[in-house]
């Protein structure tokens, strides 16, 4: 919830706004501000996923908690981090632009103003929890230990092949068996 938070305040800021000109008969685009709802987008996204990056990271980094349970914690708070950046950020770019609403344009008729920038499409919300599902999932199937380290598993053999575990499978020093 505290990266949703950090992302919202960072998009709010660095989001750019498309310029438009108010005429008498409508809303006209500014110079070449179309591109600016992807960049918008494009930017919450990618401050999301760093931000799933870095909460896998943290979460992996803290021994005894590892495992599904807090994979699962880390997607749905990334979920609701994501919810929670695009509320922010909608209102610190809101706030950040002169756009009065469609309501009141007459009184800016002639005025270029700044439309704030929005987040786009829903899909946003997924860049924070599918980052943090692929950090913590590659460090758990990188862990060579069966417990991810934490020390409370059944102690026993590791991969096959690694320091720890196993020899491979061999006959090489057993009786002969037959048949007769």
């Amino acid at each position: 919830m505290a990266a949703g938070i950090a992302v919202g305040v960072l998009w709010g800021l660095i989001a750019p706004g498309e310029h438009v000109f108010v005429a008498a008969d409508g809303v006209y685009r500014v110079g070449d501000d179309s591109n600016n709802v992807f960049v918008a987008t494009a930017l919450l996204l990618m401050t999301s996923a760093i931000a799933g990056v870095v909460c896998a990271a943290v979460a992996w980094a803290v021994r005894s908690t590892r495992g599904p349970e807090v994979g699962v914690a880390l997607v749905l708070g990334g979920v609701a981090g994501g919810w929670i950046a695009v509320q922010i950020g909608t209102l610190i770019t809101s706030a950040r632009a002169d756009w009065p609403g469609f309501e009141a344009l007459e009184r800016h008729v002639g005025e270029v103003l700044v439309v704030p920038a929005g987040a786009g499409t829903w899909t946003v919300l997924i860049g924070q929890p599918l980052a943090a599902a692929a950090v913590y999932l590659a460090a758990t199937m990188l862990h060579p230990e069966p417990d991810l380290g934490r020390g409370d598993g059944p102690v026993g053999p590791g991969l096959i092949g690694l320091p720890g575990g196993p020899a491979p499978v061999s006959s090489a020093g057993a009786a002969p068996r037959t048949r007769r």
